[in-house]
């Protein structure tokens, strides 16, 4: 089968420091990571798969694979956090968001590998994911997070999620956000948050402390790209599902 890959979108290219001291790359997903995708699912506990997926899934099918590594980046994008190995690559987080008919309304999913939880990756794909969907024209993103996932539901309430009807399914919550506000309040915050009062470089987020590093990262099958290290002291966890 013929596929046109689209325009990657290398703006969304980052290397960030997590809170032990570990670098991983964080890029928009590629077809060649089916494998890896794969991998990933399998290798998360019971719990992480069915707050990730809401159902008995150990594995995706090659139906899935496909949709949900052969996207546009443009109204299905998705950005996974990966660590380059001696065995090849393996992925440790995942967040992507699918628009449907009005490409101003999407819904979002983020998981994170196990043994990566706790270092605040969730809280800095999930804020990546924002910035994406923001830059894309997203004014409405949502996602069905279940009722006992708590690490997911505060960290809905500190990045300024409502809270809307709870959808038919029993054991879910609702939880809504305009990507577009939320990113303007973000940088607000950056921007007061900066010694001096010196405003934060135009396009990308920074922690508390207002620091960017500057990193060249090399991915396979493309040029040299110069990235922004992401350091900040973001927190929590989450497991919504996607369409």
């Amino acid at each position: 089968m013929n596929y046109e890959l689209p325009p990657y979108p290398t703006q969304f290219i980052d290397v960030w420091r997590l809170r032990d001291g570990q670098r991983v790359t964080v890029r928009p997903i590629l077809p060649q990571d089916a494998q890896p995708s794969q991998q990933f699912v399998r290798a998360l506990s019971q719990r992480s798969r069915h707050r990730r997926f809401h159902a008995a899934v150990n594995e995706l099918t090659p139906a899935m694979l496909e949709r949900l590594t052969r996207v546009d980046h443009v109204r299905h994008l998705a950005l996974v956090a990966e660590r380059v190995e001696q065995h090849g690559t393996v992925l440790v987080g995942e967040a992507r968001f699918v628009c449907a008919d009005d490409p101003r309304r999407a819904e979002f999913a983020i998981a994170v590998a196990d043994d990566w939880q706790g270092l605040g990756m969730g809280r800095r794909l999930l804020e990546a994911l924002l910035h994406a969907a923001a830059a894309r024209g997203v004014r409405h993103l949502a996602g069905d997070v279940m009722r006992d996932n708590r690490p997911m539901l505060a960290l809905a309430v500190r990045l300024g999620f409502s809270f809307g009807s709870p959808p038919a399914e029993p054991g879910l919550v609702r939880v809504t956000i305009d990507p577009l506000a939320a990113c303007a309040d973000s940088d607000r915050t950056a921007d007061q948050a900066a010694p001096g009062g010196r405003p934060r470089p135009t396009g990308f987020a920074t922690g508390a402390a207002g620091r960017v590093v500057e990193k060249s990262i090399h991915l396979p099958g493309h040029s040299m790209f110069a990235a922004m290290t992401w350091i900040s002291s973001f927190t929590g966890l989450a497991w919504p599902r996607s369409r």
